[in-house]
């Protein structure tokens, strides 16, 4: 019994499409890989991808309630964060970022629904015992850490020129001195 874990940002085609890019192909086999997952028996985490697209309190509660249904594990949320050394155009930006305090008044409703339907919601960047934050490779090999207290993420390395374990142990060396 392993855990798996898909990234599942919208329940609906179109959602999905305008969040990820996704078609309905592919929408469709993500869905059947998870159900296909739990009638295996494996444990199951949706890391959802809030936005201003699929954040909406009505929307927010269909997604627990959806993937409740198809009795996944865990749902973990997190804040849509922008890439690391990528401009985006303010009207991007302002169609897809949550404010911080968009994102804690989300959170706090999504733990709500989360109780009344019984599925595990978890709340990275606001749980205290996270605070460690996220590790993100990239595409181009770069390794970006970001803490939970701050929306800003730093490269650490690029995996094209050094391990992972390396770029951390160097961060490591820089946060003793």
């Amino acid at each position: 019994n392993i855990r798996l874990e898909f990234s599942m940002d919208a329940i609906d085609p179109n959602t999905y499409y305008n969040q990820r890019g996704g078609t309905e192909k592919q929408f469709k086999q993500i869905i059947t890989n998870i159900q296909e997952a739990k009638k295996l028996g494996h444990n199951v985490r949706i890391n959802v991808m809030l936005s201003k697209l699929n954040s909406s309190a009505q929307y927010l509660e269909k997604i627990i309630a959806f993937f409740t249904d198809l009795k996944i594990d865990q749902i973990r949320l997190q804040k849509f964060v922008k890439p690391p050394k990528i401009q985006l155009n303010p009207t991007i930006i302002n169609k897809y970022l949550l404010t911080t305090e968009e994102y804690k008044k989300i959170s706090m409703r999504a733990r709500d629904l989360g109780d009344i339907y019984g599925t595990e919601v978890l709340v990275p960047q606001i749980n205290t015992q996270l605070s460690l934050g996220s590790v993100r490779i990239y595409p181009n090999g770069d390794i970006a850490v970001q803490t939970n207290d701050t929306e800003v993420q730093e490269i650490i390395g690029n995996l094209e020129k050094e391990t992972l374990i390396d770029s951390w142990q160097k961060v490591k060396s820089d946060l003793s001195k």
